[in-house]
Parts: structure tokens; sequence; C-alpha cells
């Protein structure tokens, strides 16, 4: 029967002798991302891209049928090496292989303060930042979808306060 260690007041288990390094991991660089359109509840994905074409960081590789202007933005720069469809050619993931050195779309700079609600929204729809999946709870609309959709007007002061806030844009 094996030695069972019970543990009182925390973690911190007292051994003999120290861990070494010698046995550190180097974590090789990834070469392929997806997205996934499954993980945004309610979005039927409208592809953007096709296999074959390259992609900069932040453009968009499909968007909401529903809300044409919600957009779903490449996490890196790369080929779309496969759109990977499933039953009644449902789109499962888009797949990217990512480039040596990554390239980004540039939104340019904004002046939070002079924008107005519909301008703030206009950028974040166009950064591709009103689709952000379900573990992030930055833009939600509640109780459903777990993404904010671009009819909701409640959202734009959220995405004020997000774009003051956070991101401090100038």
């Amino acid at each position: 029967m094996a030695n069972v260690i019970k543990l009182r007041k925390g973690l911190d288990i007292n051994l003999a002798g120290a861990a070494s390094r010698a046995g550190e991991l180097k974590a090789k660089p990834v070469e392929e991302y997806a997205l996934v359109p499954d993980a945004f509840v309610g979005v039927t994905p409208k592809l953007a891209v096709h296999e074959g074409d390259h992609v900069n960081a932040g453009d968009a590789l499909f968007v909401n049928k529903a809300c044409p202007e919600v957009k779903f933005a490449s996490p890196v720069s790369g080929t779309v090496s496969a759109v990977v469809r499933g039953e009644r050619r449902k789109v499962l993931c888009v797949k990217v292989k990512a480039d040596a050195e990554q390239t980004f779309t540039d939104f340019g700079k904004k002046d939070v303060n002079a924008m107005d609600g519909e301008a703030v929204k206009q950028a974040l729809l166009e950064a591709g930042l009103l689709c952000l999946p379900l573990p992030t709870p930055s833009l939600r609309q509640f109780s459903f979808p777990p993404f904010a959709t671009c009819l909701s007007l409640p959202i734009l002061s959220l995405s004020l306060l997000i774009m003051r806030k956070l991101f401090r844009l100038v």
C-alpha cells in the first residue's frame, strides 16, 4: 500500500533537497492556429477568406451571418491552410498556418475622449473586438448571447468605459 501524506495548513511539503533546473522544458512555437465558430454561441459563420489566402493578425476570417458587421479576427498572420467543414457543409474551424514573422492590421489610434458612442462601437466592430469568446467577460450582453450583438444599445456605454480604462488609446 502507498504511503498517504496528509496536508494541513497549506501545500508546503518538507522534502529533502531541491528541484533541479536541468529538466526545464522549452515549448516549441505553435505553427497552426484554429478559430472555431462553435466557441461563439448563436453565431452562424459566413467565411470571409478561402484556403490559400494570406491574412494578417486582425483580419476577418469569418463574419456572423445574422449581423455581418461583427467580424471574427485572425489571431496570427499567415496562410489559411484549411477550412474544416462538417455535416451539411457546416464550418467547424478555420486553420491558419502562422508566418515566421507576424504582421498586423493597423486600425490606427483613436482619441476616445473625442469620440461618441457610435464611433466607439464602429471602432470596436472594425477591430473585431465585439466578438470575444465565452470565457472573456469583457463585452457580454446579459443574459444571452455570450457576445455583444451589433444592434444592442447598452453596449455603447460599456464600450466607452472599456476603451477609456483598459486600452488607454490616445
